[in-house]
């Protein structure tokens, strides 16, 4: 197998199944691809920005292996092949990429189909992208078991934070299963595997199913509780809760969520354990206030328990399985919230001057618009690519303007150039004369030849003062 975008091992999967090329605002298509999973809920998804590519690990679900990719661009998922050790099935587990580390972490949850009942786990695994390879690293010191959990990757401090979660506890004398709630705070270091217990004083109070989320443009973690009116904020340096004020928002058990980064908000798919739903709603740190939000076509049926990532490659959220009391769900959903930020270029080149023949490095940055981009280069000697990263020798001396065309899917263009200075061929010549007047100075004529014509210069140094 080869290795794919981003370090992401490529494996078997069925053919691609055509999505919209681009896909309309505020509306949730299904996106029908091939190689479905089969059905789950309350699994763990998380997305890779090195490879965009998503990981599901499965949950209570009895028909597919415990982990699958889905290739966003090619709309199609692919079952990993089991090896010699996999954490299996896990309702209530949480998953993340860790982008120090460019792996995923899984925590905790409990296996449905033990028997006797799993009552949680407390394992720390991790998946490597690259060889499709689980390694469980459970350290010594590591939260008590636990499923139900909350957790996310902090980029500013290349930690994932972990809140709360449901501990079962098998207490014969109390005749069966003691359920406890946590409401403590870890954090876990994924390049030193360590957990640490950095639970402060005030701390948000249990809730059930929590979600966390990492706004950068507010530089701090919010979580979502299913308490009615709680938001809340941590800050990660200096780990600390405080508690927004109450909001009027989806505060159903079990939605799914997944944050934005072109809307600078979260985007939850109310579930409703008790009551379904099928809500799409927003918040914004920023503002602190949630907003329902207006489905242009018919939003995904009514179900808990769904699971949701965030695809920044391409722009939009992706829902999958979830629960509609009768049926566990297979689908696979597709939404974009919001308009993308304008497309725009910059060119990286190196060098930018030198002696000809001058051979020159490009590299395009698009950034905005909606992927995938198409690049066209005008070299400015007549020449020019058409792909992301080409190479170019100028031959005669000059100074050029290399241009760069971007386009996205939309049709969308930009246009942004870079000036490139070939330089000349230099030939250096060094002419030194005798020495003259010795007793008064020591002077040396050096001529410098430079293509166009001849400098001399003089330089006099004091002679030493007479001895004695």
């Amino acid at each position: 197998m080869a290795i794919g975008e981003g370090g992401f091992r490529d494996v078997p999967q069925a053919a691609p199944v055509p999505r919209p090329q681009v896909l309309p605002y505020g509306e949730w298509i299904d996106a029908k691809p091939s190689g479905t999973p089969g059905p789950v809920v309350w699994g763990a998804m998380a997305y890779s920005p090195d490879a965009d590519r998503i990981l599901l690990v499965s949950g209570a679900a009895s028909t597919i292996g415990p982990t699958w990719i889905y290739n966003p661009t090619g709309n199609v998922w692919a079952a990993v092949p089991n090896g010699s050790a996999t954490p299996g099935a896990l309702a209530g587990s949480s998953l993340v990429y860790d982008e120090e580390l460019r792996q995923f972490v899984l925590f905790g949850g409990y296996h449905p189909y033990a028997n006797p009942p799993s009552l949680g786990e407390n394992a720390t695994w991790l998946f490597d992208p690259a060889t499709l390879v689980w390694t469980n690293v459970t350290p010594a010191v590591s939260p008590p078991t636990r499923f139900g959990q909350a957790m996310v990757y902090v980029p500013g401090t290349d930690e994932i934070v972990l809140f709360g979660g449901t501990h079962e506890t098998w207490l014969p004398s109390f005749g069966g299963v003691y359920v406890s709630t946590l409401t403590d705070t870890w954090v876990y270091d994924a390049v030193a595997n360590t957990w640490t217990n950095v639970t402060p004083a005030f701390s948000p109070t249990w809730n059930s199913n929590p979600h966390m989320w990492y706004d950068p443009a507010f530089g701090k973690v919010l979580l979502l509780t299913q308490i009615p009116g709680e938001t809340w904020l941590y800050d990660a340096t200096l780990s600390t809760w405080s508690k927004l004020a109450n909001q009027s928002g989806p505060f159903d058990d079990w939605p799914a969520a997944a944050y934005d980064a072109a809307a600078e908000s979260l985007v939850v798919f109310s579930g409703g354990f008790d009551s379904l739903g099928n809500d799409t709603w927003w918040f914004s740190a920023a503002a602190q206030t949630w907003t329902k939000t207006f489905v242009g076509t018919a939003p995904p049926p009514p179900r808990y328990g769904a699971m949701a990532a965030y695809d920044s490659e391409n722009g939009y959220l992706i829902l999958y399985g979830g629960r509609d009391y009768a049926t566990t769900l297979n689908d696979t959903w597709l939404y974009r919230p919001t308009s993308p930020p304008a497309l725009s270029a910059s060119i990286e080149a190196d060098p930018v001057q030198g002696p000809a023949p001058l051979i020159v490095a490009f590299h395009g940055v698009p950034s905005g618009g909606i992927a995938p981009y198409t690049y066209a280069w005008d070299f400015g000697d007549g020449s020019g690519d058409a792909v992301t990263d080409p190479s170019h020798a100028y031959a005669t001396a000059g100074s050029y303007t290399a241009r760069l065309n971007v386009s996205d899917a939309t049709g969308n263009s930009t246009t942004t150039n870079v000036t490139i200075d070939a330089q000349p061929a230099v030939a250096w010549y060094f002419a030194v004369p005798p020495a003259e007047n010795l007793l008064w100075a020591i002077g040396l004529t050096v001529a410098v030849a430079v293509v166009a014509g001849l400098a001399t210069y003089r330089i006099l140094r004091p002679r030493p003062p007479p001895k004695g």
